[in-house]
């Protein structure tokens, strides 16, 4: 590893995070993966909806995908 630095988190979240991992990983590799499929499925709402995300109000993107789930497209 590089350079490390230090993040603030409440014990809560540090305890969800210790929740997500497998024993032995690092708080690091449990963000990382946390990441890391957040962004796969940004990707994916993305090919599905054939358009730009950014800059959209998330009910709006919530609202056009189950608007095509309900239409089977």
């Amino acid at each position: 590893m590089s350079a490390v630095t230090t993040i603030k988190i409440r014990p809560e979240t540090k305890e969800a995070l210790r929740g997500l991992g497998e024993k032995g990983m690092s708080y690091d590799e449990i963000i990382q993966e946390v990441v890391s499929g957040y962004l796969a499925h940004v990707e994916e709402i993305y090919e599905r909806l054939k358009g730009p995300i950014t800059g959209r109000p998330l009910k709006e993107i919530a609202d056009e995908l189950e608007g095509r789930a309900s239409s089977g497209g």
